[in-house]
């Protein structure tokens, strides 16, 4: 990215922060033509199929690209499932006020590093099982520890390409999840978009690095891999995101508004309809904004975690210490920070999938649909240990992955020493 090109995306994040309204009258539409033309699969099946019920291309078109992109035969499952983006021209009413945050970001310095292997392996602790995962040490080689009270850092590399498949990630400040060292990592294409739609993103990470959580929260205590589908609308079991005016929904995934805009409510029983309107959802809508509560959680994460960034030098606040895993150079950890409890259980906690096996509520454990990463087998439920794998040269950490795995998969994978005992 050039200079210019990031100056431009932090004046359209800003005016996101400031309320402004960059979206309306009316969206413009798709370039249908030059969609077709890229090599973005998720943008050729939604122009081909969903955009207009399909009207906007012919049957020679929607077949090839129905077959490149598979998704074919008629594209109305795909439409049913995904649909992310171009619903038909309608824009979504707004679920509340635009409201000015006071948060505002300067471009302090750009720094470019030469690493492909970096570049093309900074995807996540959750990829898939033949990605070589470095998101771990590009975080803490990258992030300069003594620096995260005063500069947020954001890294931009390629989290998609060699399967990867996420657009960005943070860790959520204040949470006990930590990776490296607070700060963001972006998907270079994911900061492409007409009208600034590219930083919905980073705006979106922002978020999560200023201490909020998805307003699809769907955490239930007890619950491993989230609230059971009974209890999702239960506010006596499901939480949410912990922030008083964003309703309990359930994950829409895309703009799933009715014909004259107005949101889903997935769960009728509770105030509120469901906040697809909001910079923290996971929507395909426009007219994205923040609620009240969350500017109040976000500034309340500077005043704890970030007291250098307010621009009043007389505010006498001492930054908290922050939580962050262990994994640091020569296991030195820096001034600041504190180690997270061990109970013996491992992960869980950021945004967008980031998580560390080391903080996971007691008495729980990792398997390889945990989101999290390890060093050692100690977070591992049982039958499970700590592994990489061999292609990835072991560098970086591991997933707990079944034992069994080794005798189906002879050679590909390496266990630390303390895993799969038959004790």
């Amino acid at each position: 990215m050039s200079a210019e090109e990031i100056n431009k995306l932090m004046d359209d994040v800003n005016k996101r922060f400031a309320g402004v309204d960059v979206d309306s009258p009316t969206p413009p539409g798709p370039d249908v033509k030059g969609i077709l033309a890229s090599d973005d699969c998720e943008e050729k099946c939604n122009v081909a199929f969903c955009y207009k019920k399909g009207a906007m291309t012919n049957a020679a078109t929607k077949k090839k690209v129905g077959n490149d992109c598979y998704c074919m035969p008629s594209g109305d499952d795909y439409c049913k499932e995904y649909y992310p983006k171009y619903k038909d021209g309608v824009v979504n009413k707004l679920g509340g006020k635009r409201l000015d945050t006071g948060i505002r970001f300067t471009v302090d310095s750009i720094k470019y590093v030469t690493n492909d292997d970096w570049h093309f392996h900074c995807c996540c602790t959750d990829a898939g099982f033949n990605y070589k995962i470095e998101q771990q040490n590009i975080f803490d080689q990258l992030i300069d520890k003594t620096m995260v009270r005063s500069k947020a850092t954001v890294i931009v590399c390629d989290m998609s390409t060699k399967g990867g498949g996420t657009a960005g990630q943070a860790s959520i400040t204040g949470s006990g999840s930590c990776a490296g060292g607070p700060g963001v990592m972006i998907d270079r294409n994911a900061m492409n978009g007409a009208n600034g739609a590219g930083a919905d993103t980073l705006v979106h990470e922002f978020g999560h690095f200023l201490g909020l959580g998805h307003t699809f929260a769907e955490t239930c205590k007890g619950e491993s891999f989230g609230c059971k589908t009974e209890d999702r609308c239960n506010p006596s079991l499901n939480k949410g995101d912990g922030v008083h005016d964003t309703p309990i929904h359930i994950k829409q995934g895309y703009c799933n508004v009715d014909a004259t805009g107005e949101p889903a409510n997935s769960c009728p029983n509770q105030p509120g309809k469901d906040p697809i309107d909001n910079f923290m959802s996971y929507s395909g809508c426009h007219n994205l904004r923040f609620t009240g509560g969350q500017v109040k959680k976000m500034r309340g994460t500077i005043d704890d975690y970030f007291p250098a960034f307010l621009t009043k030098t007389d505010h006498g606040r001492v930054a908290k210490d922050l939580v962050c895993d262990p994994s640091f150079p020569n296991k030195v950890v820096p001034t600041g920070y504190k180690l997270p409890k061990q109970s013996g259980g491992g992960g869980g906690g950021g945004g967008d999938g980031v998580g560390k096996c080391s903080n996971l509520e007691a008495g729980k454990c990792a398997n390889e649909d945990t989101a999290c990463v390890c060093t050692a087998a100690i977070g591992c439920c049982k039958g499970f240990g700590c592994a990489t794998f061999k292609e990835s040269g072991a560098k970086g950490s591991g997933r707990c992955l079944p034992c069994n795995w080794d005798v189906l998969m002879p050679g590909t994978l390496l266990f630390t020493k303390d895993s799969c005992k038959t004790k």
